[in-house]
């Protein structure tokens, strides 16, 4: 029941809702592998990599063969601790259980992340050998063909998934949330942007949590101006992934483009104290900075010499070639501080003539 009931909060975004419900189940139950399996993904996404490997951990420790503990466990480690990590546990896994479908779809996929794609496929078909209805391992495939850049293989293979091959081979998984999403990324890159949306918006419907999704179609509505709309994305991505840095700074982007100064540099500079690695956002508020009249406790001068520190911080790390428009953004910060340092110059040296002006002594005007 506890289960249950955090599985339901977390459908609903109610994440606190669901970390509790769930730690309830495994005090109930030191036994329950699907509860241990589910927290740690809940805990993955509230930022805190190390309880939800420990919570994989005691899951697979229960049922080591539990496919969706030990994708979502090798997915993590892989990001915490590397590939080759995340590879050696799965591998010694799947040698005690080649005929699991799951088991063989998680070796593949660890395959995959490693750049083994020869491996990873011809371990996804052997999953799909064992059930061909195996969706998960179609999906590895499809992925594998798009992180080598196989585009029409992923797209074959996604077609295969989503909407069959024919009268003779229906679709696998129509509805699965996973190939939208990766079609919709494919066609967006092709530059097939009305379909890519489409795909995106079938896999954020599908699957409220696919936090990726709803940020990819943020930054497209964004980048067109249809900003509201985006921030409905947004705010659903951050209600299941509050820390997630990329929500974050675009939802900064969001309010800049809003006309809300405040509310962007809040979430800008927190996205400065959670990753000081991310050089886009020093860009980011630089722009704020440049293009707002108006933010408290800053006036014009201010907001210009901020935004030349940042646009500094960003140049300085920026790849060569990617610097975009910021040279030009500098010049023009710079020109304009100039202009403010004249100017009160100039008002300085004004109020000085007056005052000796006012403090001359010029007599009585009469004469003796």
């Amino acid at each position: 029941q506890a289960y249950d009931s955090g599985v339901k909060a977390f459908d609903a975004a109610d994440i606190s809702g669901a970390l509790k419900q769930l730690k309830r189940a495994i005090q109930s139950d030191s036994k329950a592998y699907e509860a241990f399996a589910a927290l740690a993904m809940v805990q993955a996404r509230t930022g805190d990599p190390g309880a939800a490997l420990v919570s994989y951990r005691r899951s697979l420790s229960l049922v080591e063969d539990y496919g969706p503990a030990l994708r979502g466990f090798s997915d993590l480690l892989a990001k915490e601790s590397g590939e080759d990590v995340a590879l050696a546990y799965v591998a010694d896994v799947a040698a005690r259980h080649q005929n699991s479908a799951e088991v063989l779809t998680a070796h593949a996929e660890a395959l995959s992340i490693a750049g083994r794609s020869q491996e990873a496929q011809s371990l996804a078909r052997s999953a799909l050998k064992l059930d061909p209805k195996f969706s998960p391992a179609m999906m590895v495939l499809a992925t594998d063909h798009f992180r080598r850049r196989r585009i029409d293989l992923a797209l074959y293979t996604l077609k295969g998934i989503l909407d069959g091959q024919g009268a003779d081979n229906p679709p696998r998984d129509p509805g699965n949330p996973d190939g939208h999403y990766l079609r919709g990324v494919i066609y967006i890159r092709l530059g097939q942007m009305a379909a890519g949306m489409s795909e995106l918006k079938k896999a954020v419907a599908a699957r409220p949590d696919l936090v990726q999704a709803h940020l990819v179609l943020a930054g497209e509505m964004i980048s067109v101006g249809n900003v509201e709309e985006a921030m409905t994305h947004l705010r659903v991505a951050i209600a299941f992934e509050n820390a997630n840095i990329k929500a974050r700074q675009l939802l900064g982007d969001a309010y800049r483009s809003l006309g809300k100064p405040e509310l962007a540099r809040k979430e800008l500079e927190w996205v400065i104290q959670a990753d000081p690695g991310a050089i886009g956002v020093h860009y980011n508020l630089a722009l704020l900075f440049i293009t707002s009249q108006k933010l408290n406790g800053l006036d014009r001068m201010g907001a210009l010499k901020l935004a030349i520190v940042h646009l500094e911080k960003y140049l300085a790390r920026v790849p060569r070639g990617g610097a975009g428009d910021a040279q030009e953004l500098m010049e023009s910060a710079n020109l304009e501080k100039v202009g403010l340092e004249f100017e009160a110059a100039d008002a300085a040296s004004a109020a000085a003539g007056e005052d000796a002006f006012a403090n001359e002594d010029f007599g009585d005007g009469g004469g003796t």
